[in-house]
């Protein structure tokens, strides 16, 4: 992965700036606008940037009005790490529940009782408190996202008649997921925080890049027969997808 780098270009009265990721794995351009209403462009090694400029230009009606849905709908709130706060997962919300305990060392997060329980050391200082609580809220995710990815892959690679060799739960800034010719599959582990029929339509994506590298009509033909609502789950991807963060 190259240097981020960060251009801009106007559009009306709004000047739209996005940061180029370039890769040697990218085969196809991506525009993305962030959670926190940021613009990331992923982009093959090479690709010139008159080019991605040119397809900036061309989604820029739809970035702004995204950029505007998700002020209005979804406005960025610093997480505390408090009790009291929610948490999603698998499409639920759960409240945090801290507590100081003189047997643990370090923060230990578990689920029980519809809350996250999470047990703090009397003696850890303020200052470190957030970054341990966050640390281990997302330890936490990235396992159990590992584990339900391992899951719904096989269901939904036996569908499809196709084999992966392995999956792992990442921290992917601008993607959901991604999957190679080679079965190799990489997932956001944010995604756990979804509904699992989301997530379903995350990984059956991901598997049918094992058969079809791009967005061409057979992969869609593709992902349509083995899910037939997979345009309903795509759009509600779209729609609560800023949701699944902290």
């Amino acid at each position: 992965m190259k240097t981020p780098l960060l251009e801009s270009l106007t559009f009306g009265d709004t000047t739209i700036t996005y940061r180029i990721q370039r890769s040697d794995r990218r085969r196809t351009l991506a525009v993305t606008v962030n959670p926190d209403t940021t613009v990331t462009v992923a982009a093959p090694n090479g690709l010139k940037r008159r080019r991605i400029a040119a397809e900036v230009r061309r989604k820029a009606a739809w970035i702004v009005k995204r950029q505007d849905w998700l002020r209005r709908h979804h406005p960025r709130r610093p997480r505390q790490f408090v009790s009291g706060e929610t948490y999603l997962y698998l499409g639920r919300q759960y409240h945090l529940r801290m507590t100081k305990d003189a047997r643990v060392e370090h923060p230990k997060v578990y689920l029980a009782r519809g809350c996250f329980w999470l047990s703090l050391p009397p003696a850890l200082p303020e200052n470190v408190r957030t970054a341990n609580v966050r640390g281990q809220l997302m330890y936490w995710y990235r396992e159990h996202a590992a584990a339900h990815l391992e899951l719904i892959a096989a269901t939904w690679a036996k569908k499809l008649g196709v084999t992966f060799a392995s999956t792992r739960a990442l921290e992917l800034k601008t993607r959901w997921g991604s999957g190679s010719p080679d079965g190799q599959l990489r997932f956001n582990w944010r995604i756990i925080m979804a509904p699992r029929r989301l997530i379903e339509y995350i990984v059956t994506h991901e598997l049918c890049h094992i058969v079809h590298n791009g967005h061409s009509p057979a992969f869609w033909r593709l992902l349509a027969r083995v899910m037939p609502d997979y345009e309903q789950r795509r759009q509600q991807l779209a729609t609560s997808g800023p949701i699944y963060d902290f």
